[in-house]
């Protein structure tokens, strides 16, 4: 459902699978890259379930996109602003619609996972794609 989510190159000029491909392999470079002698890499900060969500926020960031900013979104009413109020729009939009899709047993690859890592996952996975937004990358810095 989610490859089936992404529009064509020609709906959607940069938010979609190559995008996501792109940032996907991004992540994979940051978490392989062999650090400085002496120093710590990247994945000594980070647990196993910290580097998954960043791969699986790189699906999440881009799902269902429409190839429009938030700005638009907002500027012209759309119901998906209204119902997010204007905030994170696309982000808020993509997270519902994928705890939607875990909610199906099908879909749900945590479902055998304990309580804590399954809030844990939801909590990280809120936080990394909500900060997508660019509107919120200079508030950040």
């Amino acid at each position: 459902r989610v490859q089936e989510s992404f529009r064509t190159p020609q709906q959607v000029k940069f938010n979609g699978a190559g995008h996501t491909a792109s940032m996907m392999q991004t992540i994979h470079y940051l978490l392989r890259k062999a650090p400085a002698e002496g120093s710590k890499g990247l994945p000594d900060y980070l647990e196993v379930l910290d580097q998954f969500t960043m791969f699986f926020s790189c699906m999440v960031i881009n799902f269902c996109h429409p190839g429009v900013t938030n700005h638009f979104l907002c500027k012209s009413r759309h119901p998906r602003a209204i119902r997010y109020n204007d905030i994170a729009v696309m982000q808020h939009y993509n997270l519902a619609a994928c705890f939607d899709l875990l909610r199906d047993k099908d879909m749900n690859f945590m479902q055998n996972c304990d309580k804590d890592t399954n809030e844990s996952f939801r909590m990280m996975l809120v936080r990394v794609v909500v900060r997508s937004d660019i509107k919120s990358h200079y508030e950040e810095l």
